[in-house]
């Protein structure tokens, strides 16, 4: 499975690793930036795994 990263376009928050779309789902349900705000919009990034 590739390796892929959920850098948020929001200054305040943190990003997460995700390997599958459920993967991905269920940590940006709960993403949440420094004033408790739900994070809206991320640049997914390619980290590892096949093309």
């Amino acid at each position: 499975m590739p390796k892929l990263h959920a850098q948020p376009y929001d200054p305040d928050a943190n990003g997460f690793y995700f390997e599958s779309m459920e993967d991905y789902v269920s940590k940006a349900k709960l993403n949440r930036n420094s004033f408790g705000d739900v994070v809206e919009e991320y640049e997914i990034q390619f980290i590892d795994g096949e093309d």
